[in-house]
């Protein structure tokens, strides 16, 4: 019988006797690689590293692929692809994390990018929040979230991550380490 793992949550722990010493074996995925794109006739596109990453599902949606403009789910398939995370809509309820890299991509383009899912990492945030808070998608400030639930413009979206310690606001807007949930179990 093979090793049981929680399947929501931090992870089961294991005493290890020689040592005393807790060990985590916790075994998920804290990035995984997407395909971003900027949508033929819809101009050049810069992703942000800290700026939310939602799950693709419009189908009308192209890239320039090997030369010819051809559909973006067509050719690299659903659930592989990812746009910034809007302020409402299907996307805005399938936030999956944040991307770990900033990228500017030119009209039809794409890229794979790294997208984080899971554990403590950088995001960027719409207000300070309070350290333990839950985190939405914000209504307001695409690519960004928040700690207030009520502003959420989606009522179906997950709590995607929990504030580590409050937000800065370093002059260019508030960021800060928070815990990724990985809604989506990825």
């Amino acid at each position: 019988m093979g090793t049981v793992y929680k399947i929501d949550g931090f992870g089961t722990r294991e005493s290890d006797s020689a040592s005393g010493q807790l060990a985590n074996l916790e075994q998920r995925e804290k990035f995984v690689s997407m395909v971003v794109y900027a949508h033929v006739t819809g101009g050049s596109v810069t992703i942000s590293k800290g700026q939310l990453a939602s799950l693709e599902m419009d189908s009308a949606k192209n890239i320039t692929y090997q030369g010819a403009t051809t559909g973006l789910l067509a050719t690299f398939g659903a659930g592989n692809c990812v746009t910034g995370t809007p302020t409402s809509g299907i996307a805005h309820a399938s936030c999956i994390g944040a991307f770990a890299e900033s990228v500017t991509l030119a009209d039809g383009e794409y890229k794979i990018i790294s997208v984080q899912v899971y554990g403590k990492g950088f995001a960027l945030h719409h207000d300070a929040g309070a350290k333990g808070e839950k985190l939405y998608p914000s209504g307001s400030s695409a690519g960004k979230l928040t700690d207030d639930a009520a502003a959420d413009a989606d009522a179906d979206s997950e709590c995607v991550a929990l504030q580590i310690d409050a937000a800065t606001d370093p002059g260019t807007g508030f960021e800060g380490d928070v815990f990724f949930l990985n809604p989506l179990n990825l």
